[in-house]
């Protein structure tokens, strides 16, 4: 599936990791300084949109994740949402880890960050 592979790699594009103004203030959203797609280090923010959804948003797209449970998703990117995986959820060095059932690893802090709820 080669344009899975080329849509993570637009996605991990970006300048060296700092805050970023990811979320929009006043909103359930933290901005991360450091998180990775495929091992590439960014920053990112994390949405909440309820209690079983959010999304893990970077400059260049979101993955909109549908949690199942503490260890599964259903995770859909792309730039029209036309990529679907299921995910693999772990926790590891301060990181939630989602190894993507099509190749892709994404990780954003479990803590930390800059909460944009006020």
């Amino acid at each position: 599936m080669k344009g899975i592979k080329e849509v993570a790699a637009l996605l991990a594009l970006s300048a060296a990791p700092a805050f970023a103004q990811i979320c929009t203030p006043q909103t359930r959203c933290t901005d991360y300084a450091k998180c990775f797609i495929n091992g590439k280090a960014q920053p990112c923010a994390y949405g909440s949109s309820g209690a079983s959804s959010g999304g893990i948003m970077f400059r260049h797209g979101t993955f909109y994740v549908d949690w199942i449970s503490d260890t599964r998703a259903k995770v859909t990117y792309g730039k029209r949402q036309e990529f679907n995986a299921t995910a693999r959820v772990s926790e590891s060095g301060g990181y939630k880890i989602l190894k993507l059932s099509d190749g892709v690893t994404v990780k954003y802090p479990i803590s930390g960050g800059r909460y944009a709820g006020g």
